[in-house]
């Protein structure tokens, strides 16, 4: 009889015992269950918000390659208004430099400076040349010779003053500069030698040794003119 109880409590232990390990295994299955949905929903919750964010960036990118368009566009504009308001500015200036036009000739404002320029140091000129050397009497005593070698050596100096001067605009333009200004400056210096003879009574006849008082005093004026406008 005692045998047989034992062997029903053994019976009863190990009925409890597989109940307990099927129970056992019954939440360890549930736990695992619930674990990979639990991994399943976080999953799918990062790639949600990763493709939110991957949305966003996409959007910033695209927001400033149209803000670097726009950029490249405006600064365009403002070279664009900037290159105008300098040819603006530019033509403005060439029109007040303006004085008139003669032909293809246009006389500007540095044309009338030097002008005045020349016809200050003529005047000087002559004022000096007239107290320092007596004209008259070497119009007399000189022979055609010596004045036409006076003639040639007014032009070569004051034209070798002349290129140094506007050597920047002789690469330019030529070296008709030189020309045009010698024979402006010169024909400056005649006038103004003629009206000085004139107004101090020095004009005795209209002959050859008039030509030679007027070469004579151009040199002095000449020189008048060309330090003027040099300077």
């Amino acid at each position: 009889m005692i045998t047989i109880k034992k062997k029903k409590a053994k019976n009863k232990t190990s009925s409890k015992n597989s109940k307990k390990g099927k129970s056992v295994s019954k939440k360890s299955s549930v736990n695992k269950k619930t674990r990979s949905t639990k991994t399943r929903v976080t999953t799918k919750q990062l790639d949600s918000e990763l493709k939110k964010v991957l949305g966003v960036e996409e959007h910033i990118e695209d927001e400033l390659k149209s803000l670097k368009k726009l950029e490249k566009k405006v600064d365009k504009e403002e070279r664009i208004n900037l290159k105008k308001q300098q040819e603006i500015k530019k033509e403005e200036k060439r029109i007040e430099s303006q004085l008139f036009q003669f032909g293809k000739f246009t006389f500007k404002r540095k044309h009338m400076l030097e002008l005045i320029r020349g016809t200050a140091g003529a005047f000087l000129g002559v004022g000096l040349g007239k107290s320092l050397l007596s004209y008259e009497t070497l119009a007399t005593e000189l022979p055609w010779t010596n004045i036409l070698g006076i003639l040639v050596f007014i032009f070569i100096v004051s034209g070798l003053l002349i290129y140094k001067t506007e050597y920047d605009f002789i690469k330019k333009e030529g070296m008709s500069i030189v020309y045009r200004k010698l024979l402006t400056l010169y024909l400056i210096s005649v006038i103004i030698e003629f009206f000085a003879l004139w107004l101090f009574g020095g004009i005795t006849g209209y002959n050859a040794e008039l030509v030679k008082l007027m070469i004579l005093g151009s040199y002095a004026a000449m020189a008048g003119a060309v330090t003027f406008t040099i300077n």
